[in-house]
């Protein structure tokens, strides 16, 4: 059993030759580094395409690559573990097909909601809404207008 075990995650093994007090996704957190949230990939081709296939291990590995995050610091982001990640993408579990957890994985990433439309609708073509589209989407769904 090697390396010390981090103190903010309990999770990761540190090298005893690293300086560093914790590892690199508890250490960003503690400076108050949130990784960049890639607000032109959810209204993006690639990404409505993948939705619009319910490919949701493809989805996964879209927003991790977009993010530029490893397994890691992204199962850190959404509380998985990187073994969950891992799984996920290569279509050996399931997770996300639950609209529980595929909710929460989109607001752990800060996703609009409005963007998983193209999974709901089967149909690439959604754009991103203009300032009247969320109200409509909202009455199409049933439910109250937040205004």
């Amino acid at each position: 059993m090697s390396g010390r075990l981090c103190p903010g995650c309990r999770r990761a093994r540190l090298s005893w030759y690293s300086r560093d007090p914790a590892c690199a996704p508890c250490l960003r957190v503690s400076r108050g580094a949130r990784p960049a949230n890639p607000a032109w990939l959810w209204d993006s081709e690639p990404m409505r395409k993948v939705l619009a296939c319910g490919d949701l291990p493809a989805f996964v590995a879209l927003v991790r690559a977009a993010m530029g995050l490893s397994q890691l610091e992204l199962a850190s982001l959404v509380g998985w573990s990187q073994s969950t990640v891992n799984r996920i993408e290569h279509g050996e579990r399931g997770t996300l097909y639950d609209i529980r957890e595929l909710v929460r994985f989109a607001d752990a990433i800060d996703m609009p909601r409005h963007a998983l439309l193209p999974l709901i609708m089967g149909k690439p073509v959604w754009r991103a809404p203009t300032s009247r589209a969320p109200m409509l989407i909202w009455r199409w769904i049933g439910g109250i207008s937040p205004v």
